[in-house]
């Protein structure tokens, strides 16, 4: 707890150093569910310092994930179906947030971010209303998301499409991960694999997004 607790006082300390000295935040980069709040710490880890105008959040309903990332930037959802103004008035934070910058970027990984019953999931409803809010107030938006592999069920892969509809309509750009399609029969390859590369295409998706939207 000791060593976690010096590493994020490190990274805080040269993250407002490189505000000071680069300038304001220009995107909000948003890690959704649980493994999306896991792929934001390994972008803070890995790409933190390099990006002096990001400024990460994380919105989750598992309070043990939230209290040990590596941004104080979090919020912690509600278990159980949300309905859009509870989700609105929990995310307001953020929301506000989001109006002083050039654009806001959602990562969503994984089953237990959007499509448990989606659109009213705490995660989905959440993700929801924050870039709805966003492109309201003409903010750039965009969402990186997986869609799950074929065997988690009829049930998973139509909800999963279905919430991907939804960001569609909310967003300026939509990026969809297929992680069946990394198990082709041209790319032979496990599902633990397929997932290890699908993680990595949603960091470089939503670091390639980021740079599309805030770009001058």
């Amino acid at each position: 707890a000791r060593a976690h607790s010096q590493e994020k006082q490190v990274y805080d300390s040269e993250r407002r150093q490189a505000e000071f000295t680069a300038g304001p935040t220009r995107t909000l980069i948003v890690g959704v569910g649980k493994l999306g709040c896991a792929l934001v710490d390994e972008l803070i880890m890995v790409e933190g310092n390099n990006l002096p105008y990001t400024e990460f959040w994380m919105l989750g309903v598992d309070p043990k994930k939230l209290s040990s990332s590596l941004t104080d930037n979090v919020i912690l959802l509600p278990a159980g179906n949300l309905q859009e103004p509870e989700a609105a008035q929990i995310c307001a934070p953020l929301m506000k947030r989001a109006r002083g910058v050039e654009a806001v970027v959602v990562i969503m990984a994984g089953t237990d971010g959007i499509w448990k019953g989606a659109p009213y999931s705490p995660c989905g409803m959440a993700a929801n209303v924050v870039l709805k809010s966003a492109s309201k107030d003409g903010i750039l938006s965009g969402a990186v998301v997986t869609q799950p592999f074929s065997f988690e069920g009829p049930r998973r892969v139509r909800a999963a499409r279905e919430a991907i509809e939804i960001l569609k309509d909310v967003t300026a750009l939509t990026v969809a991960v297929d992680a069946n399609a990394l198990m082709s029969n041209s790319n032979p390859v496990t599902a633990d694999q397929a997932n290890t590369l699908s993680n990595i295409a949603l960091k470089t998706s939503a670091l390639s997004l980021t740079g599309m939207l805030a770009a001058d």
